[in-house]
């Protein structure tokens, strides 16, 4: 039968491509040594099958791709004005009753599937769904950005990529790459290799925890020098590895498609001046649209802005809860024979996620009540530019464990050591 066929063929991938699980206990092998100051030092390159497997997701990306952006561009974008205003109903069931539960269930499903371990790549399977997810809000409630419905092609490349296309505000094209474009991308993409390298080898060697804390959190504790320094370092570490994966996957984007990609960090660990220019200009810029787009927009239009601001921070704390519930599944393969796994890494305290956005929530909606206010305008003006980015990033090294514990705990960045090239002196 043909399905059959399809399965055994796609089954087939699971020897072939992810045969490797790549897992750091199993992969991680020196390839040689030097010493140097008196100590030996081994180095581990990065792993071919990791960049082919990332690869392979990006093609298994394509497609759920183009079945999201059919049934959202024939279904919502392409009916005429007049059949848009009396297929609401019909928008909402195929968005809400197909494309967005779709996009929940399919990461787990296949990464399942195809029995994927390592978290990096199962966080890759995550990062289409998220943001088909909130394409199909934004078309289902009319924030397309300009110049999108003109053609299935156009949309469809909009949709291929979980970064924010560059589109002209002015002829609402799609900005075609250039020669300094591609350039910059490709220094951009060998400096963040450098500097992701330097950090996993620095970091490694004590789990990605290089200061000890105490082992209580509390209020004087939040504020101990090395709980805030553990969390900036793993705050730039985050920023360094999104930025280099952003510039890999624009230059992909860019020779298939020949369409300029926005710059997803803009040093927002370095360079902030406020809470809001590093969540809304700064950091992760990709989201802060398609939360814009899809979340803000369409709250604010039946309520007020604060309540849109707060709906945008619930809907990111809600989808990083499903990021953790995805890339922490239990494999079959993972599994001893009463149905678990006592290596693994069991998720997440549900809710920490959230937390961690409700109130970062609090503090962007404070600086618009009281931002004004004489001392903290003073602060801007007065202080440098490092200190001011200091106390806007002191309003969330507190509490930043919510956000990255499940992260450090569960291996991730251990699993991210693959891809990339990693220096250890021998203990």
């Amino acid at each position: 039968m043909p399905s059959s066929a399809l399965y055994n063929f796609l089954s087939s991938f699971d020897g072939i491509l992810f045969g490797d699980k790549l897992l750091e206990e199993d992969d991680l092998i020196a390839a040689f040594s030097f010493d140097c100051w008196g100590t030996t030092y081994l180095v581990f390159p990065p792993k071919l099958a990791f960049w082919n497997q990332l690869l392979f997701v990006s093609l298994i990306q394509s497609v759920f791709v183009a079945i999201t952006s059919g049934v959202i561009y024939w279904t919502m974008i392409k009916p005429s004005e007049q059949q848009k205003s009396s297929n609401k109903i019909q928008n909402f069931l195929v968005g809400y009753g197909f494309v967005i539960p779709l996009c929940l269930i399919y990461p787990r499903f296949i990464i399942q599937f195809f029995g994927i371990r390592n978290k990096v790549i199962r966080f890759a399977f995550t990062a289409v769904p998220i943001a088909s997810l909130f394409r199909c809000a934004e078309a289902m409630y009319g924030f397309l950005p300009p110049g999108l419905d003109t053609s299935f092609k156009k949309y469809f490349i909009y949709n291929l990529i979980p970064l924010e296309i560059d589109i002209d505000p002015k002829t609402k094209s799609l900005v075609k790459i250039t020669r300094s474009y591609i350039i910059r991308n490709i220094l951009q993409f060998l400096f963040g290799f450098a500097k992701v390298s330097i950090l996993l080898s620095l970091l490694s060697s004590r789990d990605f925890i290089p200061f000890q804390v105490p082992s209580t959190f509390t209020l004087v504790t939040a504020f101990h020098p090395g709980r805030i320094m553990n969390h900036a370092i793993a705050g730039i570490l985050f920023e360094q590895v999104l930025s280099a994966f952003a510039a890999g996957l624009s230059l992909l984007f860019a020779f298939l498609t020949g369409v300029q990609i926005v710059e997803l960090m803009k040093s927002a660990m370095f360079s902030s001046k406020s809470p809001s220019d590093f969540w809304g200009r700064k950091w992760n810029r990709f989201i802060h649209s398609m939360l814009k787009r899809g979340v803000y927009k369409p709250v604010r239009r039946y309520s007020t802005p604060f309540l849109a601001a707060v709906a945008a921070f619930i809907a990111s704390g809600l989808f990083h809860e499903w990021i953790l519930y995805s890339i922490y599944v239990i494999v079959d393969s993972e599994k001893d024979e009463s149905g678990k796994c006592s290596s693994c890494y069991y998720p997440p305290t549900h809710g920490k996620q959230l937390a961690f956005f409700v109130w970062n929530a609090i503090v962007v909606l404070l600086e618009y009540s009281i931002g004004h206010f004489y001392l903290f305008t003073w602060v801007k003006e007065t202080f440098s530019a490092a200190a001011v980015t200091t106390l806007v990033l002191m309003t969330v090294l507190p509490i930043a464990h919510l956000f990255l514990d499940d992260y450090i705990r569960g291996r991730f960045f251990h699993d991210l050591q693959l891809a990339f090239l990693i220096i250890r002196p021998v203990a």
